[in-house]
């Protein structure tokens, strides 16, 4: 038997929360799944695109730059404008790319440090504010003129975080991180971050 209260509600069995939550969860996952299968064809050329945004089909486009595939959606995984070559789509980011090579002299900005190493935020190469960020390490062979010993440096002592750093890069790696050396005649430390 049911009560009422005094405003005239019937009391009765109510659902418990994770019953609640169980049936909110299987409306979501199920609208989802809806929405994946009624996404859009493609994003027109030159459209402005975020990490994440869904750029098209992979039954129809394949992958290009600055893009993967995921759950059968061509999905943009840095924010910039949509190129569509041919079936490829790709997403390419507006300013100019870093054009750093061995030799440069460049500017950083010291992100962290530890005792064989420091880390640098590129700011500046040949002369000219770079629109892209660069990464740049800094170990401690290279921290010293050729010829000296190297083993008892410690760069923490050298280096702290947000100081100006000029150096110039002596070598590039696979995944586009520039190491740099400070040990040429007026490279090193520009201004102190302190």
């Amino acid at each position: 038997m049911t009560r009422s209260n005094k405003k005239g509600k019937v009391k009765g069995k109510a659902k418990s929360p994770v019953k609640k939550a169980r049936a909110t969860a299987k409306k979501s996952s199920a609208t989802a799944t809806a929405e994946v299968d009624a996404a859009p064809g493609i994003v027109e050329a030159g459209a402005l695109a975020a990490p994440g945004d869904v750029l098209g089909q992979t039954a129809t486009h394949k992958c290009g730059p600055g893009t993967f595939a995921r759950d059968g959606v061509i999905v943009a995984s840095l924010a910039g404008t949509v190129q569509i070559n041919n079936d490829v789509i790709e997403t390419t980011r507006e300013g100019r790319r870093p054009d750093i090579a061995v030799g440069v002299e460049v500017i950083g900005v010291v992100t962290r440090t530890n005792r064989t190493n420091a880390l640098l935020d590129l700011v500046a190469a040949g002369g000219a504010a770079l629109d892209f960020p660069a990464r740049a390490t800094l170990r401690r062979e290279d921290a010293l003129p050729p010829g000296r010993d190297a083993s008892n440096l410690d760069l923490t002592a050298q280096f702290a975080g947000r100081d100006l750093v000029r150096a110039v890069v002596v070598a590039v790696d696979d995944a586009a991180r520039y190491h740099v050396s400070v040990a040429a005649e007026g490279m090193g430390l520009v201004r102190s971050g302190a």
